[in-house]
């Protein structure tokens, strides 16, 4: 039963949960189909027992589950076609019906809308500490359940090992997914070739650049400074090997005065404000759960010395106009008067009754005197 429904997580559910979040016909914010090349729109499947395929993942993730626990599979030749269709019609076998997560974040080649999509899911998820309490509760209720002396049993990799299940499994998982996406299916003994290829390259190549990887971790967290750390080009395919360390760039400061733009084709005159900040630089509104538009605008006059003159929302892929100084929209008076809360809601579908701060990204500026002002990520603090 845990296999087949392992086959039905795998392969068909989270293939339908893909194609709810981003329908054949969805189109990105840029305008383009999003199951454009190099993406596969990819297919659900459907298990079949007469598939020799389905039949393999199945048998081979029962064995391997079973060796887990401690448990003795019946022989190979026990589990006949009859066998195991008797076993998947009782009702520990039973599937349930595939219901779509609404919340489900997936990441994309978009890195605006999955960042968007990441500040809301933050927005609205359960605080880590109830996360840790639940899981430890349910661990703890587990853990009441075993028979005395229980243990789990290790299952060390061997792809040379024919009696072992693990080839067969692995074969089977990566030609359904490959199934999935209508991609060429390769035989067990191809499988077992690559797994092969595999298994040095993680003793060698991902262990060296997991090792890198956690040494500027730990000088991300002794605060040591931009020059004590390293960007690495490694290569051990060359003499040597071939190791290249070098001094990471700051990040870019966005300064006041001229700049290029491409899309009015012209140099422009923009003041930074703060000055010299980064990318990663945010301006914070704190009490904005309480404020309107009208307040928020006169919030940045007072504290900023600036004018907010656009404001647009993004609702799914669709840029919904707010507010302007300058061109005509229909419910802007409207706007003004609304609660950041209600007003963010209506325009974007998002339920910001759960949360914690709002990332606002489509808003324009000026400076008090009439200058162009490019600013800092605004961040709406709601809690």
């Amino acid at each position: 039963g845990w296999a087949r429904r392992r086959f039905e997580t795998y392969f068909h559910n989270r293939i339908a949960q893909l194609l709810f979040n981003f329908p054949p016909d969805a189109i990105t914010s840029q305008g383009v189909p999003f199951w454009s090349p190099p993406k596969r729109l990819p297919r659900p499947l459907a298990f079949d027992l007469g598939d020799p395929l389905h039949m393999q993942f199945v048998l081979a993730a029962a064995r391997l589950r079973a060796h887990l626990f401690g448990l003795a599979p019946p022989s190979p030749d026990a589990w006949g076609e009859s066998e195991v269709r008797a076993l998947l019609a009782t009702p520990d076998a039973a599937v349930p019906p595939f219901t779509p997560a609404m919340d489900a974040s997936i990441e994309t080649d978009n890195k605006e809308e999955d960042e968007r999509r990441k500040a809301k899911a933050a927005a609205e998820a359960i605080p880590d500490e109830q996360k840790i309490a639940a899981a430890t509760a349910e661990l703890a209720a587990a853990r009441g359940s075993l028979p005395a002396g229980f243990k789990v049993v290790a299952n060390e990799f061997e792809k040379d090992d024919d009696t072992n299940f693990h080839m067969d499994f692995i074969s089977a998982f990566g030609n359904l997914r490959a199934r999935n996406y209508a991609i060429d299916e390769i035989d067990k003994f191809q499988a077992k070739l690559k797994a092969g290829r595999i298994i040095p390259a993680i003793a060698t190549a991902t262990a060296m650049a997991t090792g890198f990887v956690l040494l500027e971790l730990y000088k991300e967290v002794a605060g040591k400074p931009l020059d004590r750390r390293r960007n690495l080009f490694a290569n051990l395919a060359l003499p040597g090997p071939l190791l290249s360390l070098s001094e990471p760039m700051a990040c870019a400061k966005i300064k006041s005065g001229q700049r290029w733009d491409p899309d009015m084709y012209m140099d422009v005159d923009e003041v930074a404000y703060p000055e010299g900040h980064s990318l990663w630089d945010q301006i914070p509104v704190p009490g904005a759960a309480s404020m309107t538009l009208e307040a928020l605008r006169s919030w940045f006059t007072t504290h900023h010395q600036l004018v907010l003159t656009e404001l647009t929302l993004m609702h799914g892929s669709k840029s919904v106009s707010v507010f302007s100084s300058s061109r005509s929209i229909g419910d802007a008076d409207a706007n003004l008067a609304t609660p950041l809360p209600q007003l963010i809601a209506s325009k974007t579908g998002a339920d910001t009754s759960k949360m914690a701060f709002y990332e606002l990204s489509g808003a324009i500026f000026q400076t008090v005197e009439g200058d162009d002002a490019t600013v800092a990520t605004i961040v709406l603090q709601f809690d």
